[in-house]
């Protein structure tokens, strides 16, 4: 046996959710990922660092998120027979498009390099039939065939936020709430003080600094019309598609609050009037 040691660096990217780890093992098969029968070696949450037993022949490291989105959301490291002890080192990157996916660092490896882009395939191309298919069911639900759009009131983990009927909730690590229509995405992430000791004492402006920072994101938050906001884009390379974030920060009694309003950038423009009074109507309970 040798041991094998996994950090996980600690990132507000995906900060909430736990990372497990499989290694392949055909014998006492748990999971299957990417068509190789796997056990599971434990859990990994953000900032943590374990060290496992494992077998001396060459296996493959699998890390996801959760078994739903394993077949997109999935990191594997080819580990090379022998007797030595193995470290590595990694964190989560921002990618909504795959559900912000653990990478290891210093990946030359092809197979791992082409594994992370048909997940990126898969990722984007899920997340499109949940907006779609979140579109229709609730254009069926409201009847929004005949009918204009009504405002609703959505409420997860203590906030609510006031958007339409068109909008339809559905679930994405590690977000504490995501929503779907037909031409915006909503997710909303939860920092929680309890989770970071200490966070609590930085300013919207700190943490909005510290966000941007952590994410590699080349923007700058301003306020407008009353909300602490930024903007960005992110072109999926294997569409070809540019999509325009617009981001609110919010610090409430018991976290810091971002709120990701997400359209295709041709449509940017359209939908912004309607993104702010979205975003104004946030409150907390």
């Amino acid at each position: 046996m040798r041991n094998l040691t996994v950090c996980r660096r600690k990132s507000f990217v995906a900060c909430l959710g736990t990372m497990k780890l499989y290694v392949e093992d055909a014998e006492n098969s748990e999971l299957t990922i990417n068509g190789v029968p796997c056990r599971k070696l434990g859990n990994l949450k953000n900032g943590e660092e374990k060290t496992f037993s494992i077998e001396e022949n060459a296996v493959k490291l699998f890390v996801i998120a959760d078994k739903v989105s394993k077949g997109y959301c999935n990191e594997f490291m080819q580990l090379p027979e022998g007797s030595e002890d193995i470290s590595l080192c990694g964190q989560n990157h921002f990618n909504p498009g795959k559900g912000n996916p653990f990478y290891f660092d210093g990946v030359t490896d092809a197979a791992t390099l082409q594994n992370r882009k048909k997940g990126a395939v898969a990722g984007w191309g899920i997340m499109v039939l949940a907006v779609l298919l979140g579109v229709v069911i609730g254009l069926v639900a409201s009847g929004a065939f005949l009918f204009a759009e009504s405002p609703e009131t959505f409420s997860a983990s203590g906030m609510e936020i006031t958007l339409t009927d068109a909008f339809s909730k559905t679930e994405m690590e590690p977000y504490a709430a995501c929503y779907d229509s037909r031409h915006v995405a909503v997710f909303v992430l939860k920092e929680s003080f309890a989770e970071y000791p200490g966070v609590e004492t930085l300013t919207l402006e700190e943490y909005g600094d510290l966000w941007l920072e952590v994410n590699g994101i080349a923007s700058e938050f301003t306020t407008e019309n009353g909300l602490y906001t930024c903007v960005y884009e992110f072109t999926n390379s294997d569409n070809g598609k540019t999509y325009t974030y617009r981001n609110f920060l919010f610090k409430s009694d018991d976290a810091f609050w971002t709120f990701q309003f997400a359209t295709e950038s041709t449509r940017a423009e359209e939908h912004l009037p309607k993104i702010y009074e979205w975003a104004g109507s946030v409150r907390f309970s």
